[in-house]
């Protein structure tokens, strides 16, 4: 106190010493005599005062300092200078000084984390995780790192405050000031509001009939103050891209533009909406979005005939199927007319390098069935099919899905194939008469009651038509067509059609052995016929299954999210083939080729899966390839499919930073809020725990030497003044 009293008295000395110098010489001389005597009357004073500070510090070694960075996907935005909020981090951490002033507080440790938390050596490179940002997956590992080894003085958390998974982050922060350790929380935002623009579109998966035209709707959202001209680009699998232009107003949210196309096309194909602007885009991964449309044509059914004997009814449906551009009809039939092998069947839409591995026989193997999705079978010939050949037939059904019509008597099915069969036993019937069908509703045939066999009424069976009608029915059956027959002066309901399901497959079974007389009796008889076959070879053909199944086609998958790719394998039974070695080759938008082998799955047998995480969204091809090792002599199978990247879930949903969270979170636990740039000029202010032993060292508050080196400039600048004005 009495140093600053002599201090302010010798201060006043000065100023009166002023005022008579203004009368004898220039006032500006003057002014710098005395600003020269006050610098060094004030640096005197401080080395006089000897000034001295106190630093308390937890004991070194002693505790964790715990960093993390926040490395998910929301951290790839750049700012109005093109610099991601990661590429600041990095920039942070690019030099030692944060992280030494850090180690003076203890030992330093590093993670980075979104849906969860990684270890880290660097902080200076820091590739982009996958998932969701879940901040609260940080504060818990400061609890379980504190429960272990040396305990945590603080924690520092970089973020833009973006919380999009998991628990509540105030509630684990709660916990963290029970357990008094502070976390202080550094914001990682923009200073100046990055220009972002954004699309996406809620079609998900379309459904249109080839040549139709469909909708495509795209919502655009922007965060520009002024009404800005964008242009959306629609990109369809062949056909050429169409654009529009459309003036988008300030701050909007969802501006609708709609496109109308159609493809001519069947099979799943992609449509991809993309935005641009003449301004360069802060985030342009959201730019993109996807959807699948899926372009529907008549389906294309593969059937086979296979008897022993030719009749009738093979004629007419043989003349049915060429009028039908949906129906590809195969047929094997034994002809029994000579002993030379390549002539014992008369043969239908059937390759020769087929028909010569059968070596004159019916099939023996499953795999033959492969291209076709239903077989019309005659019982006959069940006399001429060995153990094998039937096996290959309840393998096709069992197994791969294919759909099974039988017709004719039942004394040649063999045991071994009656479990397929919906009935036990059958009885047969000529009609003296003709006789009413009418058809069961929701079971095979649409109950169209403009059509023929839709009437009210039914139709009728022409006169000498040969019945066998199914008895003792299985509880698994129902009754597609029925009649009504006399027995006993009642009339009993008795099916001409029972289907049911079987494994994979159906089976049905028609009472009916001579259709083909609706055709040459009238027009509508010729169209009952037509409606018959068409409806009951559509409806078995449905559940055929392929033996390469990729279970991901045509879905759209998150950018830089690891995404599981399955494919489904059958083996040549049709069963699920655990032996199989497939290969997949994904090619991405910048037609860039990766191989992959991929691995069983442990859920499902004849499962395979392969791990995808895409960088760059738009479409990318998949192209399986699958040898059976148990197959040695079959040719690898094959398939393809798409899949389509793009920026969606909650990470792309809403990019800006969250300031008001970090502060809670820092507030709640005792600890301190920075920006970037206040923690990057002080990192080791952070607060330090109070249950921590410290050590206290005192410093000067300035430097002795650059008080000295002050006190003597400015006393030889004071003499040097008063010497120009003659005074010593």
């Amino acid at each position: 106190m009495l140093l600053v009293i002599f201090s302010i008295l010798l201060a006043v000395l000065i100023l009166l010493a002023h005022r008579g110098m203004l009368a004898r010489t220039q006032p500006r001389l003057a002014w710098m005599i005395t600003i020269a005597r006050l610098v060094a009357l004030l640096a005197l004073t401080l080395i006089v005062a000897d000034l001295k500070r106190s630093v308390t510090r937890p004991e070194k070694d002693q505790c964790k300092i715990l960093v993390f960075a926040d490395a998910s996907k929301s951290m790839k935005v750049n700012d109005a200078k093109m610099q991601t909020r990661l590429q600041k981090i990095e920039s942070l951490f690019s030099d030692d000084k944060c992280i030494n002033e850090l180690h003076q507080l203890g030992r330093i440790e590093t993670q980075v984390f979104a849906d969860d938390v990684q270890s880290t050596q660097r902080l200076d490179r820091i590739n982009i995780l996958p998932g969701n940002t879940n901040l609260a997956a940080p504060l818990r590992q400061v609890l379980d790192v504190d429960s272990l080894g040396l305990p945590v003085a603080a924690a520092v958390l970089i973020s833009d405050g973006r919380h999009t998974h998991g628990d509540s982050p105030i509630q684990v922060a709660k916990s963290l000031a029970a357990a008094k350790i502070p976390v202080s929380a550094v914001l990682v935002d923009e200073a100046e509001r990055p220009h972002d623009i954004s699309l996406r579109t809620n079609e998900t998966h379309i459904v249109a009939d080839a040549g139709q035209p469909f909708a495509v709707q795209a919502f655009i959202s922007s965060n520009s103050t002024k009404t800005e001209a964008v242009t959306v680009t629609l990109e369809q699998d062949g056909a050429e891209p169409s654009s529009k232009t459309v003036q988008v107003p300030p701050n909007a949210k969802d501006f609708q533009v709609e496109f109308k196309t159609s493809s001519t096309l069947p099979g799943k194909h992609l449509l991809k909406l993309q935005a641009t602007t003449q301004k360069q885009d802060a985030n342009p991964d959201n730019d993109l979005d996807c959807a699948i449309v899926q372009i529907q044509q008549p389906p294309k059914m593969n059937v086979l005939y296979l008897a022993a004997s030719l009749d009738w009814e093979w004629k007419y449906i043989r003349i049915m199927a060429k009028d039908d551009k949906q129906l590809a009809l195969s047929a094997l039939v034994k002809a029994n007319r000579s002993e030379d092998q390549e002539h014992q069947f008369i043969v239908e839409n059937i390759a020769d390098e087929t028909m010569g591995k059968l070596a004159g026989d019916f099939p023996q193997t499953p795999d033959f069935y492969e291209p076709y999705d239903a077989v019309f079978l005659e019982t006959n010939v069940f006399s001429q099919l060995s153990p094998a050949a039937v096996d290959a037939l309840v393998a096709f059904v069992q197994n791969k899905g294919g759909g099974l019509l039988l017709r004719g008597p039942l004394e040649p099915v063999p045991d071994a194939f009656r479990k397929l069969l919906p009935f036990q036993e059958t009885q047969s019937l000529l009609l003296a008469k003709p006789a009413r069908a009418t058809i069961a509703p929701q079971a095979i045939f649409t109950q169209d009651r403009l059509s023929p066999m839709g009437a009210p009424n039914g139709f009728f069976l022409p006169k000498l038509t040969t019945l066998t009608i199914p008895t003792q029915l299985k509880i698994s059956a129902r009754i597609a067509l029925e009649t009504v027959r006399p027995i006993h002066n009642e009339r009993i309901n008795a099916p001409l059609l029972v289907v049911h399901a079987y494994g994979a497959g159906k089976v049905a079974f028609t009472a009916i052995s001579d259709t083909w007389k609706w055709r040459l009796e009238s027009d509508q008889t010729a169209e009952i016929h037509r409606q018959f076959w068409k409806e009951v070879i559509y409806f078995l053909a449905q559940s055929a299954k392929p033996r390469l199944n990729p279970l991901n086609h045509g879905q759209k998958i998150q950018l830089d999210t690891t995404t599981i790719l399955k494919l489904d394998v059958l083996g040549q039974d049709f069963k699920p083939a655990p032996d199989a070695k497939p290969i997949l080759e994904i090619t991405g938008p910048d037609n860039e080729n990766t191989t992959l082998e991929m691995q069983p799955s442990l859920d499902e047998p004849g499962q395979y899966e392969a791990l995808i995480n895409p960088r760059m969204p738009g479409l990318y091809k998949l192209k399986y390839n699958a040898k059976i090792a148990s197959a040695k002599d079959e040719i690898p199978l094959t398939a393809n499919a798409i899949v389509v990247a793009t920026a969606s879930g909650p990470e792309s949903l809403n990019l800006d930073p969250d300031q008001e969270l970090l502060r809670d979170l820092a507030r709640i636990t005792e600890g301190r809020f920075y920006n970037l740039d206040e923690f990057k000029n002080k990192p080791d202010s952070i607060p330090i725990s109070s249950r921590i032993p410290t050590t206290t060292s005192t410093t000067n508050l300035i430097s002795p030497t650059i008080l000295y080196a002050v006190f003597a400039v400015a006393f030889i600048a004071a003499i040097s003044f008063r010497r120009r004005i003659g005074l010593k």
